[in-house]
């Protein structure tokens, strides 16, 4: 497979994913809570709890950090992706497009 075709499946694989994703906003439950506290955290979209991360010593900072990556993040990002594409057609991959790529790629 040649890097743009590698890019190409990661910007395929992200329009796909975040096709029918819940709609926004995204927020973790409670962003100004940290450490030692007494609760899991959900991850809220489009007024639902879509997940929740246990209360341990990641618990807020992974919910905060996967409300931030929201599907309308994904959906630039592969927008991105598709330039990058066509980039590494005409003027060669740009390395961390290829990295990025690989990453997605990668997930199962």
């Amino acid at each position: 497979m040649t890097p743009a075709e590698e890019i190409k499946q990661a910007a395929d694989k992200l329009k796909a994913l975040t096709g029918d994703a819940t709609e926004g906003p995204w927020h973790s439950e409670n962003p100004n809570t940290r450490w030692g506290d007494d609760h899991d955290h959900d991850i809220i979209g489009g007024g639902k709890i879509l997940a929740t991360f246990s209360n341990d010593h990641n618990g807020p900072l992974n919910a905060d950090y996967a409300a931030a990556m929201h599907p309308g993040v994904g959906a630039l990002l592969a927008k991105w992706l598709e330039s990058a594409e066509e980039d590494a057609r005409q003027i060669g991959p740009d390395p961390h497009a290829l990295a990025v790529a690989r990453a997605i790629n990668a997930q199962s």
